[in-house]
């Protein structure tokens, strides 16, 4: 879909400007959403490969 569409139209729908979003809608956006951050992942111990 997005590869369809004009730049413009792209702003438009993400409510963004080509300079990034400014202070107040990042952290608009931040109270909404969260961090920007993927989860990290969970390690498997060395016991429980050998064990498991």
């Amino acid at each position: 879909m997005w590869h369809s569409l004009e730049i413009d139209e792209i702003y438009k729908k993400l409510e963004t400007e080509p300079g990034g979003l400014g202070e107040k809608e990042a952290q608009k956006r931040l109270a909404a959403f969260g961090p920007n951050k993927l989860p990290e992942e969970k390690k498997v111990s060395r016991l429980k490969i050998f064990f498991g």
